[in-house]
This record gives C-alpha cells, sequence and structure tokens, in this order.
C-alpha cells in the first residue's frame, strides 16, 4: 500500500518521518462472499512535528491510499481532503462606525472570520437583544431612532470556539436645547443646555419679537451657552436660544425673565464705592458728633451736682450792702424749686374773714 500527500508520495521509512502506516491483512470471509483484503491506517506522528500541532495551512491537503496490480488486474485507490480543524480568527467588520441620520435606514454590515470549520455569526445589540442569528450581515431595514445607536456586535462561532467584533451605529440628530434661570459668579444669567449628535453646536441668542440677535456677554462651555442678563433692563421681555449642528438647527427653546434687581444691583462700581464712602462718612460725623454731645452733657451734669463754694455762698447769704429788700430774698435753688412746683402761678382766693376783723386805724397826734 501507498500513501500521497497532494499527488506526492510520502517517505514512510525514516525514523524521523512526520507518519507512520499500520497494515492489516484481512483473511477472506465465505459468509459474505468478502475477498482477502488489506487495511491500511495512516498516523500522525505528532511528536516530530514543529511544535506538536498541526499546520491549518500546510498540512491542510488530500491524502491518497492507492494499491499496487496483481495478475488480475491495476490497483485500487482513494482520496480524502484532510483539513486541520481551528476556532474562528481574523473577524473583521466591513465598518466600525456607520453614520445615519434619525429617521433614516443604515447601510448593512458584513462580517466575517476565517474557521474550519465555517463559522456562523450572530448580531446583538448592546440592549443584550439578538438582532440577527445565522447571516453574517447587519440588515437593518426600517428608520432607526436615536435610542437605537451604539454597538452592535457580531459573533462567529464553530464548534471549537467563537470571536467577536463590533461596530457602532452612530445615531445623527439635531440639537434640543432647554433654558434655565441661575447665577453665575454672583450675577444673574440664563443657561441653554443642548442635546445633540455631533455635539459640536452653535448657539444663538435673540429677544422674543426682535430682529436681532445678541452678541454681547454670551459665553460658551460644551453644550451649555451662558447669557448674562443685563442689570438695567427691568421690563418683562422672553428670551429666545436656537441651538445648532451639522443635522440642523433645533426648535427655539424660550424663557420668560421679568427683572427685579435692588436699586444697588443697578449701580456700577465705581458708583457704588462712592456711595459706599458717604454712608461711611456720615456715619462716621454722627458718631462724633454724639460723643461730643455725651462728654458736654456729662460736665454740665457734674458742674449742677457739685457747685464751687464761691458759687453757694454768693447764692445762699443775702447781700448786706444791698438794700434791705434784698436779704428776704430766696436762694436761686429754692426759687428753681418754687417754679417748678404745679401751683405755681395761680393767684390766690381773697380771704373774707380777714376783711371783716380788720382792726380800725388809729391816729394819734402828739401835742
Amino acid at each position: 500500500m501507498q500513501w500521497l500527500k497532494d499527488g506526492k508520495l510520502l517517505n514512510l521509512n525514516s525514523s524521523s518521518s512526520l507518519y507512520s502506516v499500520s497494515n492489516t491483512v484481512i483473511p477472506p470471509d465465505t459468509r459474505t462472499s468478502d475477498f482477502e483484503s488489506i487495511r491500511s491506517m495512516l498516523m500522525w506522528n505528532m511528536s516530530a512535528w514543529p511544535g506538536g500541532q498541526l499546520d491549518r495551512i500546510h498540512d491542510s491537503a488530500n491524502y491518497t491510499c492507492q494499491s499496487t496490480h496483481n495478475e488480475v488486474g491495476p490497483g485500487v485507490r482513494s482520496s480524502t481532503a484532510f483539513r486541520v480543524e481551528y476556532p474562528p480568527e481574523n473577524i473583521t467588520v466591513s465598518n466600525k462606525i456607520v453614520n445615519v441620520t434619525e429617521g433614516h435606514i443604515p447601510e448593512k454590515v458584513i462580517c466575517s472570520a476565517t474557521a474550519y470549520p465555517e463559522a456562523t455569526y450572530q448580531w446583538k445589540h448592546e440592549s443584550g437583544t439578538f438582532i440577527t442569528k445565522g447571516n453574517n450581515a447587519l440588515i437593518i431595514s426600517s428608520p432607526v431612532s436615536r435610542t437605537e445607536g451604539g454597538n452592535y456586535t457580531c459573533e462567529a462561532i464553530n464548534r471549537h470556539g467563537k470571536i467577536a467584533q463590533k461596530t457602532f451605529i452612530n445615531v445623527l440628530y439635531k440639537p434640543e436645547c432647554g433654558i434655565t434661570q441661575g447665577e453665575v459668579d454672583g450675577k444673574l444669567a440664563l443657561i441653554c443646555a443642548a442635546h445633540a449628535n455631533p455635539r459640536e453646536v452653535d448657539f444663538t441668542w435673540r429677544i422674543k419679537n426682535e430682529n436681532d440677535t445678541l452678541e454681547e456677554n454670551i459665553e460658551k462651555k460644551g453644550l451649555q451657552s451662558i447669557l448674562m442678563l443685563d442689570s438695567h433692563v427691568e421690563n418683562f421681555r422672553t428670551y429666545v436660544c436656537v441651538a445648532n449642528n451639522s443635522e440642523g438647527p433645533s426648535v427655539p427653546c424660550e424663557r420668560d425673565v421679568t427683572l427685579e434687581i435692588s436699586w444697588w444691583g443697578k449701580l456700577d462700581n465705581e458708583h457704588l464705592i462712592i456711595i459706599i464712602a458717604i454712608v461711611v462718612g456720615a456715619i462716621v460725623m454722627v458718631l462724633i458728633v454724639c460723643i461730643i454731645i455725651i462728654i458736654v452733657c456729662r460736665r454740665k451734669r457734674a458742674e449742677d451736682k457739685y457747685p464751687s463754694p464761691s458759687a453757694t455762698k454768693d447764692k445762699s447769704m443775702p447781700d448786706l450792702a444791698g438794700s434791705p429788700s434784698d436779704g428776704l430774698l430766696q436762694p436761686d435753688g429754692d426759687k428753681a424749686f418754687y417754679e417748678n412746683l404745679p401751683f405755681h402761678g395761680m393767684q390766690s382766693a381773697p380771704n373774707k374773714d380777714a376783711a371783716l376783723f380788720t382792726p380800725p386805724l388809729v391816729f394819734e397826734t402828739a401835742v
């Protein structure tokens, strides 16, 4: 018996041969009418192979077993395809990122891998939902929404294992915005926040029913636009914000604002500093005046409570050099006390009894 690999005779006589052959003679069987035959078995000597394993490319071949001829006729032969099996590998997808506008159908994605036996394929969304099974093409036949975007995983599977590769369905859509009111660095501001894909967004501000757009006091931070409000404006206004990306502009979002700002909030820094300085100066002057008044009052009270001896003597003793009637006058302190009484200034009632018993006047004349 002879063995051939891809039509070439195998060398089976060397001790370092990669193969070995075992031939067994099978005697004839009259019961089954089988003639004498030979069974030949080709075996791989794995210890002699590089790395102790088969090469999936070079060792995959067509092997042929053939017999020699005899006096009855030529020999016979039989061939078989020998393939080295291995799990899926070298998996690829036709597009790793697929951009699609919301409401449209994305292009299909082809997944392929090398494997033997050939791999079967399945696709599933990152949410865990299986999209297709048994097909290496990801085909989404209906318009997609933004919730259907994300990672889609292709799995190639055979009986020896499996391998996976991802593709990203990037659903693009126009911005959606909203306005909130708050404070930024201590100042009143409107914040317009957008949600969009692509995230490269521009903002436009304007006042409703006015054609001009606002250009000043606006700061952009990523998907936010901050409009610092003018403190000198007190009337009612409706502010409109529009976000725009490559997919188009958003639906305008609005916010009604009525500014209620205190009078000091309307002043700029210079005027506010001047007013504060004036107020502080006035407070200092009032304090100084109050201190002076308190000092004067305390001195006056001390003088009234503890008069000097010379002043007390002058007021309490009559002046003998003066008129006789001056000695009959009350001191100044008693006079002040008398004048403060409730009945001071009232006129005394006439005394009738005194008039009745008035003694007659007697005039005497000397002789």
